[in-house]
């Protein structure tokens, strides 16, 4: 004669309030090329928008990262995106 077989399914509520997203620590990118700024918050889980130019300054100095929010160091949640600016290396805008 055959068995049968008790099946007992539990559901956990979750208080969303006590869950904590994966934080990470912001790399501090100033003073990189745009391009290498956004390869490197990637790899932290971040994203990266960016404001200014990325080729050559008015007075011919490379635009680099010159601005960031929030600063390299701080904690924030994995997938934050981090706004940037440039300028050219030695001043000037981009």
């Amino acid at each position: 004669m055959p068995t049968k077989t008790a099946r007992t399914t539990v559901l956990q509520e979750i208080d969303p309030s006590t869950t904590k997203a994966a934080t990470v620590s912001v790399p501090d990118v100033r003073g990189e090329r745009p391009a290498r700024a956004q390869q490197l918050l990637t790899a932290a889980g971040l994203r990266a928008t960016i404001s200014g130019g990325s080729g050559r300054g008015e007075g011919g100095g490379q635009c680099v990262i010159t601005t960031q929010d929030p600063a390299g160091g701080n904690k924030v949640a994995s997938g934050t995106t981090i706004t940037l600016g440039t300028g050219a290396a030695g001043g000037g805008s981009c």
